[in-house]
This record gives structure tokens, sequence and C-alpha cells, in this order.
């Protein structure tokens, strides 16, 4: 039951059947005041890139107006329950691509991800479950759970490392704001499998 807007950033007359399709996952900074880059722009205008701008519950649009405090103990209560806001946030950006694919929307048209920061890690796990991305680009993105963000008991099995093997092994990902060092184990791996330069780059 929970409804989330999409802000779509397009030419009325498209110049190409399939145009670049970004979906970029917002924090609540870009959701208030949205901001595009130059050559991003030039290019919606040329009718060659549609862009979506996309907040998951609790950012943006439907962010909460409780304190630091109380948003801890919401928290709390949705683990007690065996949930945490954060994985449903993955869900809910797999749940925009599959807006977008709507036949108004972009249909067939293929999809390049991208996010930051904490979003950025939930935008990782939400490419494991969605089919036909061009890529994942993520800026900033925690190295770890242990800094968030809240899945349950994920530290068990992986971390934010092999998570990012995963997605590289599906499609391209690129990192940006972040120190190559500190992701070895996914670099090594990478280097281990043989994999083409692209899929992980920095």
């Amino acid at each position: 039951g929970v409804r989330l807007p999409l802000r779509v950033f397009a030419s009325k007359t498209l110049t190409q059947k399939s145009p670049r399709a970004i979906l970029a996952v917002v924090d609540d900074t870009a959701w208030a005041k949205p901001s595009i880059e130059p050559a991003t722009a030039e290019a919606i205008v040329r009718g060659e890139t549609v862009l979506v701008q996309f907040a998951p519950r609790g950012v943006g649009a439907t962010a909460t107006s409780l304190s630091a405090a109380d948003q801890i103990e919401v928290r709390r209560r949705y683990m007690l329950l065996g949930q945490t806001a954060d994985a449903m946030r993955a869900w809910d950006i797999t749940r925009a691509i599959t807006a977008l694919h709507a036949k108004e929307l972009l249909g067939d048209t293929r999809i390049h991800l991208s996010a930051s920061r904490e979003q950025a890690v939930n935008a990782l796990y939400a490419s494991l479950f969605i089919d036909g991305l061009t890529g994942v680009e993520l800026a900033l993105p925690t190295i770890s759970h242990l800094t968030g963000p809240d899945y349950l008991n994920v530290l068990r099995y992986l971390d934010v490392p092999q998570t990012l093997a995963m997605a590289a092994e599906r499609q391209p990902v690129k990192l940006t704001g972040t120190d190559p060092d500190k992701w070895s184990w996914t670099t090594q791996t990478a280097q281990r499998l043989g994999w083409p330069r692209d899929r992980l780059s920095w």
C-alpha cells in the first residue's frame, strides 16, 4: 500500500525509439533540490536520454518527520517484526524498474541504474533481482553493513564487497568517490575470474 512518485525528465519528442534511460535513486537532498549534470540535460533536450529520479519509502516525498531518536526506535521495531526499512527500499527500487517498463512509460527500453551513499547499497542489492540493466553506477557507497544499510543477519553470510561481485557478474558496475583499495576482495575476485575491465570500473 505504499505509493511512491517517479520524477521524469524527458523531451516531448524522443528522437530515438529506445532512448537511453537512467533511473537515479536519490536521497532527501537530491529530491528536494533536483540537479542534472549538463551533459545529461543536453541529451534530454535532444531526445536521446530519459532521466527518472526516484526516492524509496521514507526518503524524499515520503520522508518521516520523526526525531532522530524516534527513527532509531522505529528501525528497531521493524527488525523485531522480521523486516527492515532498507530491505523494503531495495524492493521499492525493483518495483520502480517494473513501473518504468510499462507501455505508457519506457516499455522495453533497457535501464541504467544509479544511486549514491546508503541508497547505493540498496540499489546494488536491487540489481541482483532485475534482469536487463545496461549497468549500475554507485557514488560514495558504504563499504560495509556495519555502517549501513540494515539487512537482518546479512553479515552472517556476506558484506557489501561480496554483493558488489555478484552484481558485477550480471552487468557492468562503476563506483565513484571511493578508494578501490578498500574493495580488494571484489577486485581480486574479478581478476581471478578473468572478467573484462568494463565489468568493474572506478
